[in-house]
């Protein structure tokens, strides 16, 4: 996995303002949500702010679990609709 020392660095589907938006918009569109939980899955969300170490911030384990809630729900919601 790649490390980044700039937030310019870290590739467009990798930054936090990028996905806190596609979970806003997957709320509606739900492939939208999705596409972040495979990020999540696949790799680290960067924020543009650094730690004490000065390393680009990542998402925490809470942000990985409440995008997982919205799939989850909207999972309940939609697969009654396809039976």
């Amino acid at each position: 996995m790649p490390t980044y020392s700039t937030y310019e660095q870290v590739p467009w589907y990798r930054k936090s303002s990028t996905n806190s938006f596609f979970v806003i918009v997957g709320l509606v569109f739900p492939p939208v949500l999705w596409f972040v939980c495979i990020m999540l899955l696949t790799g680290k969300i960067y924020y543009k702010t650094t730690d004490a170490q000065g390393n680009l911030k990542t998402w925490s384990t809470a942000n990985k679990v409440v995008a997982f809630i919205f799939v989850f729900v909207q999972l309940i919601l939609i697969v009654p609709h396809l039976l």
